[in-house]
């Protein structure tokens, strides 16, 4: 493969991430206020951010690279059994949170 079509085939998979990005946080965004739960990403999102016109482009952006963060926004009304989840040493949302902040 020459370095054009490694530019080509790198381009081409950054659209796709993109779209798959934009498709992903639909589950979440269905209606109302959702919140990112996760740890502050600089540059993307703030730890507690609130989104009510769906999630800013650099948020989706990253979803498409790390998929995992998706769990990391939820709707308003599921905030406090998230934040309980997440204060359980070990359970699957701890650990996506760990894994984001980079621990």
């Amino acid at each position: 493969m020459n370095s054009e079509e490694k530019s080509t085939a790198a381009v081409q998979q950054r659209a796709k991430r993109k779209e798959e990005a934009k498709r992903v946080p639909e589950r979440k965004e269905a209606k109302g206020a959702v919140v990112y739960i996760g740890p502050a990403i600089k540059d993307v999102a703030v730890a507690g951010g609130v989104y009510t016109n769906g999630l800013p482009e650099r948020l989706k952006d990253e979803i498409g690279r790390r998929p995992a963060l998706r769990e990391l926004v939820v709707p308003v009304e599921k905030l406090a059994e998230a934040k309980k989840e997440l204060a359980k040493p070990g359970s699957a949302l701890a650990e996506i949170y760990k894994r984001a902040a980079g621990r």
